[in-house]
């Protein structure tokens, strides 16, 4: 990449062919290792130590670069006991190191020189929700279930007033009886 802007830079998206060439990648990786075994062996000369080249290098990286681009490696996520990243490195070790051992870090609990957070487990609870069409039938059900109760409650007065009046009372209680009668008709609340 030519310019540290280029958007490939801005990718969160963790994918091999963007970002990487595997053909510079085992070159250089192959520079090293002749590096590596010329310094460690003290030889001098030209000659290639690993023969086989780049291309047995090359399917190595592939599959390694593959696999963590599969896995998350955040340092958090890298403290875990079983950790697959760990895993597969200490077993990638263990075929070409005599001695592997994987020590987990905790911090002192006195003076701690340096603080390593856990992952935070959080659970998402998903709900099947009823639609709004429901909330509009039930709304309609008991508006019609109230205005059914009103309409007994003015059906179950007005017959008692009527089988009220058929007795005989005074005229001053007859009076009374009449408002209350025409007040109910209207629909307006009868003074007392």
């Amino acid at each position: 990449m030519k310019n540290p802007k280029d958007p490939r830079r801005q990718s969160i998206f963790d994918l091999p062919g963007r970002w990487m060439n595997t053909m510079h990648l085992a070159r250089n990786t192959h520079l090293v290792a002749e590096a590596l075994a010329h310094y460690l062996f003290n030889l001098s000369g030209s000659e290639l130590l690993f023969p086989q080249g780049k291309e047995s290098i090359k399917k190595h990286l592939e599959a390694w670069i593959g696999f963590l681009g599969s896995e998350p490696r955040s340092s958090q996520l890298l403290l875990g006991q079983s950790n697959p990243v760990v895993e597969a490195l200490a077993t990638s070790m263990k075929r070409y190191l005599g001695e592997v051992k994987v020590i987990y870090a905790k911090s002192d609990k006195r003076d701690p020189e340096f603080l390593l957070y856990d992952t935070t487990h959080t659970t998402m609870h998903a709900y099947v929700v009823k639609p709004a069409i429901f909330d509009l039938f039930l709304s309609a059900m008991i508006a019609a279930y109230f205005a059914a109760v009103v309409l007994v409650i003015k059906v179950a007065f007005s017959r008692l007033l009527q089988s009220a009046a058929a007795f005989p009372v005074s005229t001053q209680a007859e009076g009374k009886l009449k408002a209350v009668q025409k007040a109910v008709q209207l629909g307006v609340q009868p003074r007392e």
